[in-house]
């Protein structure tokens, strides 16, 4: 458990310090060398960016209801969006007028409508079991193509309302600011995981007391050390592409400051590069690039 940013730079030291010992024998293995000889390290620091949200589709339509339908859709409750769960539910816009009136399904024969079975014709076409022939008979669920309205439910009463549909599906997202180094970093805090709070770094702020709990406000190119380089200014374009994007509910929205390091090696063949972090269960993690 890390708690503080010293003691998470404290563990990313310990382990750059490593880079001379164990961990080298590791990446050498790793980039297929028999031996490796560390040349320099920079201290870096991405911008992690946790998004828990979703998106919402919905739209209304105009509808004809029976009394009991209508005091079901009356009476739904929105399922919460916080939830996990994709999920899609209708319910009654009460910004919109409800009218009653006649049922518009069942004027022929009051209470009766179109057999939904057979389609008001009364009747079905029927294939017997290994033939190719098929028989005409009565439709046993109505009366010469009536059966109980399926609108009104036979009390030939009905309510205009507007109906509104919504789907929900959620979507959470770890998004990693650092260009050249997102993909060597994705293994660190995969959603939902995220960095500790001390961690919490608020990548809009100006001085002063920040608008997220816990963040520090800061107008400093580096985290104790680890220089951002343009890794704010990317941070501050995607949180905006994030808050304005369209049909997205955001529910929570968090960054962090990602600090790692960044090493070069030398063999007898070529130049490689690592990068070096500390994973969500506190221990060091390397990629090699």
């Amino acid at each position: 458990m890390i708690e503080s940013p010293i003691q998470y730079l404290a563990k990313l030291n310990h382990a750059r310090q490593s880079l001379d010992g164990p961990l080298i024998e590791s990446i050498a293995r790793a980039v297929g060398e028999s031996s490796l000889q560390l040349v320099e390290h920079h201290r870096i620091a991405a911008v992690l960016i946790a998004v828990r949200g979703g998106f919402q589709e919905a739209w209304s339509r105009r509808e004809e209801l029976s009394t009991d339908l209508y005091e079901k859709l009356d009476a739904v409750d929105a399922p919460a969006r916080g939830t996990r769960v994709p999920f899609n539910f209708r319910e009654l816009d009460r910004a919109q007028p409800v009218q009653r009136s006649t049922c518009s399904n069942c004027r022929i024969r009051p209470g009766f409508g179109p057999c939904p079975r057979c389609s008001g014709v009364g009747v079905l076409l029927v294939q017997r079991p290994g033939s190719d022939n098929s028989t005409v008979q009565d439709c046993p669920a109505c009366d010469d193509g009536f059966a109980t309205c399926t609108v009104c439910g036979g009390s030939t009463e009905s309510l205009q309302a507007t109906v509104r549909y919504v789907n929900y599906k959620p979507f959470d997202t770890n998004h990693i600011v650092s260009a050249a180094y997102r993909d060597a970093l994705q293994g660190a805090f995969p959603a939902p995981s995220v960095p500790p709070d001390e961690l919490a770094y608020d990548v809009e702020g100006s001085g002063g007391q920040s608008p997220y709990r816990g963040q520090q406000v800061s107008m400093d190119r580096d985290f104790h050390g680890h220089r951002f380089d343009d890794a704010l200014k990317q941070a501050r374009a995607f949180v905006q592409r994030v808050q304005s994007a369209p049909n997205f509910i955001l529910h929570e929205l968090q960054t962090y400051a990602l600090p790692f390091v960044l090493a070069t090696f030398d063999s007898p063949s070529r130049t490689h590069r690592s990068v070096l972090y500390i994973g969500a269960d506190g221990t060091p993690g390397v990629s090699v690039l």
